[in-house]
């Protein structure tokens, strides 16, 4: 079975009533895509690579694999512990024999019929061997602030001295070795004979702009650098460098970038951040003709793509986290926050509370970016997540309605960050729209229906093929909801995703528990 979907409405409110009435529009013929479906792999059982489910899309990414090496199967953690490498020991369950991480995980991607979106080390090291050893010897550079608490020579160092200052005279060299564009084509000549270069999607830039605070063991100690912080001209020159020899010797495979950190990253540079230019206007930005970065990176790669067909960049990546809430929090006041937070992706009316004080609606702006800058550009949100609870409801349903946002909006690639335990609440929003029965129905590639809904607390959104319909309802109020469907529109099955986990229901009605989501088969 294949759907398409909107969603429609969000506030949130105690007063709770008991009826409401749904009514249906007419179908548009927009797609779905699949890739929206998507999860981070980082390495190991815990996020999601035994998962039973087949994600569409799953990304190797993130600051603790910018760094992997395929031929050492090594990676370096970054600034998230202690600048250390470390073996990914970890084996993909039922591909133990492949020599290296992401080759299990690449044949799990081709068993499975789904796309791989690989970061490659764009930043151009990467951990030289698997033994574990911190870019900051205590040994080596003086004692220092903090030290990695199981190693037990006390000798990997956080990288700030005792007196408070960053050690900015390492060597590189002590724990990564530096690597080309011509190294990453080699890899990817490997994992094409797994998986076709039309299911491969390449990351050019993970949060590049703050490489000199997650990566600044590498950043500082370079001293062939102009500057620590990377700016508009060397995020250029590395994408260029990267997108024509991954182009000229895989011209299907389609690439993303810049991998922007969040709100200041898609304005400004690195060096605008270091000199005091937030998120506006930085000298960096300022001798680019005051243009924001990404509007800028855009042009560039237009300007730079002869052949439209054939553009350098087929992505424009962004991750974006909400900034005033605690993603833990699955109290009343948390649920709260977390519902009003996903607005956040959409409502130009909505004006974010957090430091960030204006409406963001990130979606449509980065659509216009898009249209106005690079036409033709797909959107990738490799990075998001509004819970890190897999078995908080508050976090589950919240990724129903982001999922259904994602599709209303026509964005075309979004990879979940976060681990997804197996058989997980959180595991059950993704299966409500990829396998929702356990026998392989999804919502890909179907058309959208409006959907109307007269009750406060209920979101509603709906998929159409043919005269088939889904419904999608989420409840997140306190009562139970019985929505009136219109007239001869009798569903045939029904799925509920509560607190218990996802099931089929045994009597088919449109009654919604409260803090729950419904699946209606029409």
């Amino acid at each position: 079975m294949r759907w398409f979907c909107l969603v429609v409405g969000l506030s949130f409110s105690s007063n709770d009533s008991l009826a409401s009435q749904l009514s249906f529009g007419t179908a548009h013929r927009t797609k779905v895509s699949s890739g929206i479906f998507g999860q981070n792999i980082i390495y190991g059982p815990a996020d999601g690579s035994d998962s039973a489910l087949a994600y569409p899309v799953k990304r190797f990414g993130g600051n603790v694999v910018s760094r992997y090496n395929w031929q050492s199967n090594a990676t370096n953690t970054g600034k998230d512990w202690y600048f250390m490498n470390t073996a990914v020991s970890i084996k993909v369950p039922g591909f133990s024999s492949s020599p290296n991480f992401v080759d299990g995980l690449t044949r799990k991607i081709s068993r499975d019929g789904g796309r791989l979106f690989l970061n490659v080390p764009f930043i151009g090291w990467v951990a030289k061997d698997p033994r574990k050893k911190g870019a900051y010897s205590v040994k080596k550079y003086g004692s220092q602030q903090k030290t990695e608490p199981y190693d037990p020579k006390n000798d990997m160092g956080n990288g700030v001295l005792k007196n408070g200052k960053m050690i900015t005279n390492n060597s590189p060299k002590d724990t990564s070795v530096k690597v080309t564009a011509k190294w990453t084509v080699r890899w990817l000549s490997n994992l094409t004979r797994i998986l076709p270069q039309n299911r491969i999607i390449v990351g050019l830039g993970n949060e590049p702009t703050i490489w000199d605070e997650t990566h600044r063991d590498l950043r500082f100690g370079d001293k062939g650098l102009s500057a620590p912080p990377v700016g508009y001209e060397e995020l250029w020159q590395r994408t260029r460098s990267y997108a024509r020899a991954i182009k000229s010797r895989f011209p299907k495979i389609k690439t993303a970038g810049p991998g922007s950190w969040g709100w200041c990253g898609y304005f400004s540079s690195g060096i605008d951040r270091k000199n005091a230019g937030g998120c506006t206007n930085g000298t960096d930005r300022q001798k680019h003709g005051g243009t924001p970065l990404l509007a800028w990176y855009m042009q560039r790669i237009c300007a730079a793509s002869k052949d439209k067909s054939k553009p350098l960049i087929d992505y424009l990546d962004i991750h974006y986290y909400p900034e005033n809430f605690d993603f833990a929090d699955e109290s009343a006041q948390g649920h709260h926050k977390r519902f009003q937070a996903i607005r956040s992706l959409y409502d130009s009316k909505y004006k974010d509370p957090s430091w960030i004080n204006e409406p963001i609606a990130l979606i449509p702006r980065m659509q216009k970016l898009i249209a106005d800058n690079c036409p033709g550009m797909k959107l990738s949100i490799s990075e998001y997540r509004f819970g890190t609870s897999n078995r908080g409801i508050s976090t589950a349903l919240a990724q129903v309605a982001t999922l259904g946002i994602f599709a209303e909006h026509g964005v075309d690639l979004a990879t979940h960050f976060h681990p997804i335990e197996p058989n997980s609440l959180l595991e059950a929003a993704f299966r409500l729209f990829v396998n929702y029965d356990g026998k392989g129905s999804h919502v890909f590639d179907s058309n959208y229906l409006p959907v109307s809904v007269s009750h406060q607390n209920l979101r509603a959104f709906g998929f159409q093929k043919g005269s088939r319909k889904l419904i999608y309802l989420i409840n997140y109020g306190t009562q139970p909801v019985t929505p009136t469907l219109p007239k001869n529109s009798k569903p045939t099955r029904a799925f509920t995703l509560n607190r218990s986990g996802l099931s089929e229901d045994r009597q088919v009605t449109s009654k919604i528990e409260a803090m729950s989501a419904k699946l209606l088969v029409l």
